[in-house]
């Protein structure tokens, strides 16, 4: 018998596979289809992997830009309740944070308060804060066309509802207004806003729009508010003040309303200027080569006496000219200036009054056959008056606002009337002299009365008087 050999390490023979053995396909190592696939695994894995880290990256790129968002609105939130609550800062009814701000206390418990800052052009961002249970409102005032444009943040319901309309005579008209990006809050009785508005607005008619917002007169009303029939009740104002540049914030603006109660639109404390003693006669001296006159008749010298109308103007610097005005009266005598050559068209009027034998200096509007009082810019300290017998001359210092064209092209007008000194009511204005659009800056410009037929005179006492009388008598004599 052979011998038979027992290998002390047996070979063990790894067996061979294919995926198409059975068809005599190339053999394949079991080992390298394991090794393959994990290659492929890892491959995967990394870019995975990758992909992951890129997903973070941006997601923290994101929160970067999210924190740095957040930061920037609570930033501008807490700049917008800086404004608001600093706006009651002092007890010179004023604060500047960097933009223009107006506030004022109309009682120990209430606050009001406005802000305009420019961005472009003639747009301005406002910011309006006030106590009301109905609603509260900014209105801006350009003494070119008079008319007050008014922004209404009402209570409707402890929400915001934005109104805008024009102010004429203490009423309210609401209109379309060139306004947008309105925001607010109702908190109990206290009404917050900002929006975005043009001043001066675009939808005044061009020829009675001025250039710039200068010489412009800000206030805050508030009223009572009905949500149901959207009736706005008469505005009462908190804050008046006169700013010569609204895009300016340093300009120095103060709240004209000293008392501790809101004063109507009928009277205001703004419209009346404290008036000194003209120690001398206006003259007719300098016409034509230092300032520019207009008189009825053309010969007028005030300082010789008689009876005649007289007014002149002269450019100081930029926009505010001096003026002096001199005539009869036993009420009023007043000086308006035109953009339209047309006496009692929203015209800007400075009134010197007699108040019991003293002048008496106030700013009104003139409109068809009423004044009504309304704040305009003044310059402090430059008004001046003097009463002997029936003449009244006054001079004084005005901020005209930039006219369509930049020449400072007005009409020249003067108007008297009666006056109540108790009730500080005007009678119905005559108009006495109304010249040609002229240019204030130029002294030899030529100036034309375009009234006629109507002789300078005054308003008697007997002639009120006498015309009460014959209303009364009529109807009797009528039976």
């Amino acid at each position: 018998m052979g011998d038979v050999v027992m290998s002390s390490s047996p070979t063990i023979n790894k067996p061979l596979h294919s995926e198409n053995a059975a068809d005599g396909g190339e053999m394949t190592d079991p080992d390298n289809i394991c090794s393959e696939r994990n290659t492929q695994h890892n491959i995967t894995t990394h870019k995975w992997n990758n992909d992951r880290r890129q997903r973070n990256s941006t997601r923290r790129q994101w929160n970067s830009t999210r924190r740095q968002w957040n930061n920037t609105r609570n930033k501008w939130n807490r700049t917008r309740s800086k404004q608001f609550n600093n706006s009651c800062c002092n007890n010179t009814n004023s604060c500047s944070i960097g933009t223009k701000h107006i506030s004022g206390n109309s009682s120990s418990s209430s606050c009001f308060f406005l802000g305009a800052q420019k961005k472009d052009g003639n747009n301005f961002e406002f910011a309006l804060s006030g106590e009301s249970d109905g609603y509260i409102a900014a209105s801006v005032l350009s003494p070119f066309n008079n008319k007050e444009v008014t922004y209404i943040c009402a209570n409707d319901n402890n929400v915001v509802k934005f109104f805008g309309a024009i102010l004429e005579n203490g009423q309210l008209t609401m209109t379309n207004l060139s306004a947008n990006s309105v925001k607010g809050k109702v908190n109990g009785n206290k009404i917050q806003c900002t929006f975005l508005a043009t001043v001066p607005d675009t939808r005044i008619p061009l020829a009675k729009r001025a250039r710039r917002a200068t010489g412009v007169t800000l206030s805050v009303s508030t009223g009572a508010y009905n949500a149901t029939s959207d009736n706005l009740g008469p505005p009462v104002r908190a804050i008046i003040a006169v700013v010569a540049d609204l895009a300016n914030p340093n300009t120095t603006v103060n709240n004209t309303i000293t008392n501790s109660t809101n004063t109507t639109t009928a009277s205001t404390t703004a419209s009346t200027t404290t008036v000194g003693s003209l120690q001398t006669d206006i003259s007719s001296s300098g016409c034509g080569t230092d300032k520019l006159c207009a008189s009825e008749p053309s010969s007028c010298n005030p300082a010789a006496g008689g009876t005649c109308s007289f007014l002149s103007a002269k450019l100081k610097s930029g926009q505010i000219y001096s003026f002096e005005l001199s005539g009869l009266s036993d009420g009023y005598i007043a000086s308006a200036v035109s953009s339209d050559s047309t006496a009692g068209n929203g015209d800007s009027t400075y009134v010197c009054a007699n108040n019991n034998g003293v002048v008496k200096f106030i700013t009104a509007t003139y409109n068809s056959n009423s004044l009504t009082e309304t704040a305009l810019n003044v310059t402090s300290g430059s008004t001046y008056g003097k009463i002997n017998g029936k003449q009244i001359q006054c001079t004084f210092e005005a901020t005209l606002p930039d006219t369509t064209t930049r020449a400072a092209t007005y009409s020249m007008i003067i108007i008297n009337g009666t006056y109540d000194p108790t009730t500080n009511a005007f009678g119905t204005p005559l108009v006495l002299l109304r010249t040609n659009l002229v240019n204030l800056s130029d002294p030899s410009a030529n100036t034309t009365n375009l009234v006629s037929g109507v002789a300078p005179h005054y308003h008697p006492l007997m002639q009120a008087l006498l015309v009460t009388i014959a209303i009364l008598v009529l109807p009797i004599f009528g039976h």
